[in-house]
């Protein structure tokens, strides 16, 4: 499965984040970044940068 070029920005603006922040950002603040109102909509990103296209592992349930 080809990446996206949102899925691709959001990933950069992810390794920026934590790059300046020693943190991920939250869903609520990658959704702010890219004017995305549903935190669906941003978990649905994640879930495809984390799953078949292996970009990011995530933790699970909880904060960050």
């Amino acid at each position: 499965m080809p990446v996206t070029a949102k899925q691709r920005r959001i990933f950069e603006f992810i390794r920026r984040y934590i790059d300046s922040n020693q943190e991920p950002p939250t869903i609520a603040e990658i959704g702010r970044q890219f004017e995305m109102r549903s935190s669906a909509s941003v978990h649905a990103v994640l879930v495809a940068l984390a799953g078949s296209l292996g970009f990011i592992l995530t933790r699970g349930p909880g904060g960050r």
